[in-house]
């Protein structure tokens, strides 16, 4: 199934559907276990290399009070405390 390149999500429903299939077969046909449970779920190896454009970029708590500490103005501290501190920042 990896090597079809099945997204993860697409992997991940059929993990599911054949679990329920076995749960199934196990309770009305007394099979003994459930072989996909015991397999476990895909797992989709990334060997791709991420472009620093994509990567997630996000501030640092020294740089956050850096840049704080230049904000005189009360309404604007608290709307980027506010964003900072639910992650939008």
């Amino acid at each position: 199934m990896l090597k079809k390149n099945f997204k993860i999500n697409y992997l991940d429903k059929l993990y599911n559907i054949l679990i329920y299939i076995y749960d199934y077969a196990i309770r009305n046909y007394s099979l003994e276990n459930n072989l996909i449970a015991i397999s476990g779920r895909f797992q989709k190896v990334n060997e791709e290399v991420i472009a620093d454009e994509q990567k997630i970029r996000y501030i640092t708590y020294e740089e956050f009070n850096q840049f704080i500490s230049v904000i005189n103005d009360d309404m604007w501290k608290t709307f980027f405390i506010f964003l900072y501190y639910t992650g939008y920042a």
